[in-house]
């Protein structure tokens, strides 16, 4: 840091004698004092401008926690930027919307809450991975995919959070109103369903009530499906596309490969289509 030297003039000596020493002292504070303005403009409108080559800001005695740092406007780091020491695991907290121009690496987990509204992540890349996929909605029933009681209404509750959906059967008698083997799916470009969104439908763990042999279980492709996959398409008995063929779904005398049976389906820009299914699913 600079340091400002003024002559002291002693007690004795003759002020008019001494006028040139007064003067440049009074220079030396005027330069000081000029080169400290441009490094902290106090004329500048609003509020003052700061130019330093280095900062340090202390926290002193508070906590690490406290901000003691604020910027109103935006800011730009030409630089690195570097959070947290290794005894202060920092946290970075954005509420706005992040913009990264570049690779992104991160070596810990990254999680995507979607708290409180159906929040989507887009990918416009390729996908290359490098370890296991996981899927929770296949591993067991979720919040975002409860299991539907099959007598409960003809229109499967899809989602835009699908991705697994479970068939519960075990309430199904043939007597109404306990009757309803065959569901619809709703229109794809409703606000229930993403474009492009896969959905697996699957049965869960219970076989349909006694007295029920031979029942078959169908999704109602009259509407909402792509003409390849609709009603008129599909050579089934029916007409349907048939979940359980040939497979006895019956509490009695069922086929425990009942509860394996799933087919998933996609929402095309022409209605659903069927891309994969178990092999006892009719659909063509």
């Amino acid at each position: 840091m600079a340091t400002v030297t003024i002559t002291e003039i002693l007690g004795g000596d003759n002020i008019a004698a001494s006028r040139i020493v007064i003067n440049n002292n009074f220079t030396l504070l005027q330069n000081a004092i000029n080169t400290l303005e441009t490094r902290l403009n106090t004329s500048y409108v609003p509020g003052g401008s700061l130019n330093v080559g280095d900062a340090q800001i202390l926290k002193y005695n508070r906590p690490v926690t406290q901000n003691i740092f604020l910027v109103q406007a935006s800011a730009q780091i030409d630089g690195n930027l570097s959070l947290g020491t290794p005894t202060n695991n920092a946290t970075l907290g954005i509420t706005g919307f992040l913009t990264v121009s570049e690779d992104l690496t991160v070596a810990d987990d990254v999680t995507f809450s979607n708290t409180g509204s159906n929040n989507v992540f887009t990918n416009n890349l390729s996908t290359v991975t490098n370890d296991s996929d996981a899927d929770a909605q296949l591993y067991s029933v979720t919040a975002k995919n409860p299991v539907f009681l099959s007598q409960s209404a003809t229109l499967l509750p899809i989602t835009v959070n699908t991705r697994v959906l479970y068939l519960n059967v075990a309430a199904y008698t043939g007597v109404a109103p306990n009757n309803v083997a065959a569901w619809t799916l709703p229109a794809v470009g409703s606000a229930n369903v993403v474009n492009g969104q896969k959905v697996i439908i699957r049965f869960d763990n219970a076989f349909s009530a006694a007295g029920t042999a031979g029942t078959v279980f169908e999704l109602d492709n009259t509407t909402n499906f792509d003409p390849a996959f609709d009603n008129t398409a599909v050579t089934t008995t029916s007409g349907n596309i048939e979940l359980n063929s040939n497979i006895n779904p019956d509490v009695t005398t069922g086929d425990e490969r009942f509860k394996g049976i799933w087919i998933e389906l996609v929402a095309a820009s022409t209605g659903w289509r069927v891309v994969g299914a178990h092999t006892d699913v009719l659909y063509i």
